[in-house]
């Protein structure tokens, strides 16, 4: 069984910088589950827990113009279970003359196991070594580029996509027990997340492997309050048994990922 190691990593006085975030392949940015306009993920929910949290709204700006929102945990107002802040900084954003920073809403983190990725183009880094090209496949009409990703990531969510997921819960006597596509669309200006049952037929649903990592992942409430701010996590195999983990990949992937960064959407 493979053991999930939780880095020590000491953040620069950088971190925080989108940049720094991508090139880090071990990065919780990195690991997160993440889909564009007109893509989905296959995934299953690993366990029934998960982590609600309140977070600040930041706005910014990319250097393409972009605009998108960074969600910034909130240290006042997020309790332990003893009653004490989880963090025991002050928060920087509750004071905020701007109204809106100051607000903030509920956002909801967990761990699934991430299948694959249906992409709308093939895979932009086949320059690069190591890298391959994604299946493409048709599912009714249209025509994607499936990635395939097998591995436990970390799945973000509003309180709105949030509540459909409890609303599914409610019909369910687990999440465990079906797979969900997260799928994203934009209307003009306007981006949407959406959380449904998966029809994706598996050649292997990588129960085991998935049992046998469940007990081992990182505290997902620190995750939420970046008191872990890096992860290594196995990415599995058809073959029985084998897996890589993060920090043994051939990292050339991050070297050149500004690009993922300017096309990711805050909307959600």
């Amino acid at each position: 069984m493979p053991k999930i190691s939780v880095g020590t990593y000491v953040p620069s006085s950088n971190f925080g910088n989108a940049t720094d975030e991508i090139r880090n392949p071990n990065s919780i940015w990195r690991n997160t589950v993440r889909v564009r306009p007109q893509e989905y993920a296959v995934m299953k929910f690993i366990g029934d827990g998960g982590d609600l949290s309140r977070y600040h709204n930041i706005p910014g700006i990319s250097a393409n113009g972009i605009r998108f929102t960074k969600y910034e945990y909130c240290n006042r107002l997020n309790i332990s279970e003893s009653g004490n802040p989880v963090v025991g900084d002050p928060c920087p954003h509750c004071t905020s003359a701007d109204e809106a920073i100051a607000n903030t809403t509920e956002r909801f983190l967990s761990w699934v196991f991430h299948y694959g990725t249906f992409h709308v183009a093939q895979n932009p880094r086949l320059d690069r070594e190591g890298q391959e090209p994604w299946d493409e496949v048709r599912r009714g009409q249209k025509v994607f580029f499936r990635e395939t990703i097998r591995k436990p990531q970390l799945f973000q969510a509003s309180f709105t996509l949030y509540k459909n997921l409890e609303a599914k819960r409610e019909l369910m006597d687990s999440l465990t027990e079906r797979n969900f596509d997260y799928g994203c669309m934009k209307v003009q200006d306007r981006t949407t997340y959406s959380l449904d049952y998966s029809d994706t037929q598996l050649s292997n649903d990588f129960s085991n492997e998935i049992a046998s990592i469940q007990n081992d992942l990182p505290d997902i409430e620190a995750i939420a309050a970046k008191l872990i701010v890096e992860v290594d996590l196995p990415q599995f195999s058809e073959t029985p048994g084998e897996y890589v983990m993060t920090s043994d990949e051939v990292q050339q992937q991050a070297k050149s990922d500004n690009d993922a960064f300017e096309n990711m959407q805050g909307g959600q």
